[in-house]
C-alpha cells in the first residue's frame, strides 16, 4: 500500500491518495489509479547564476486577472542582475510587466521600467544583486507574453558594458 504524497514542481502538483481511497469507488481494479490536479502558478523567486522564465502559458496567451512576481537574487552581492527579452509581447495600455531593484516589490522608488505593448530595452540591469519583475493583466484579451533570460554578472562588467553601449 502506498502511503499518501504529494509533489510540487514548478507548474503541477500532483497528488496521490491511498489505493485502497479508490477501491470503494472503483473496485478492485482501481489499485493502481492515482488522481492528479494541475494547478496555475506564476511567479518564483530565482537564485543562480543565470536562466530562463516565461510568462504563464508562454507561447500561448497568458490568464486575465494575472497577477505575477518574480524575484531574481544573485547570491554573491557583488553581483548585479541582467535581463533580456527573447519575446515580448502584452496588450499595449492594459497589461504591463513592472520591473524594480532589490527585493522590495512593488516599492515605487526602485521601479526602473514598466513596459507595455511589445517594445522593450535590449538590457534591463539592477543596481543591487537583486531584481523584481511584476506581470499585471487586466480583465480583457490578453497576447503571448514573454520569454526573458537572466544572469548575474559582475558590477564592474556592467559599467563595461554601459560604456561599449555609449
Amino acid at each position: 500500500m502506498h502511503p499518501k504524497m504529494w509533489w510540487w514542481s514548478l507548474r503541477v502538483v500532483y497528488f496521490f491518495q491511498q489505493p485502497s481511497s479508490l477501491l470503494a469507488a472503483f473496485g478492485a481494479g482501481a489499485v493502481d489509479v492515482y488522481t492528479s490536479l494541475i494547478v496555475k502558478t506564476c511567479g518564483s523567486n530565482l537564485q543562480g547564476p543565470g536562466g530562463t522564465f516565461t510568462s504563464p502559458n508562454f507561447p500561448f496567451q497568458y490568464d486575465s486577472n494575472a497577477q505575477c512576481v518574480w524575484v531574481i537574487t544573485a547570491i554573491n552581492t557583488n553581483k548585479v542582475i541582467q535581463i533580456n527579452f527573447e519575446e515580448f509581447d502584452l496588450e499595449i495600455g492594459y497589461d504591463t510587466l513592472t520591473i524594480g531593484d532589490g527585493g522590495e516589490v512593488g516599492d515605487p522608488k526602485t521601479v526602473l521600467q514598466v513596459l507595455t505593448g511589445s517594445f522593450v530595452p535590449d538590457l534591463i540591469v539592477s543596481m543591487s544583486n537583486q531584481m523584481w519583475l511584476h506581470l499585471q493583466t487586466d480583465e480583457s484579451v490578453g497576447s503571448i507574453g514573454f520569454k526573458v533570460n537572466y544572469k548575474d554578472i559582475k558590477t564592474q562588467d556592467f559599467h563595461i558594458l554601459a560604456a561599449e553601449r555609449g
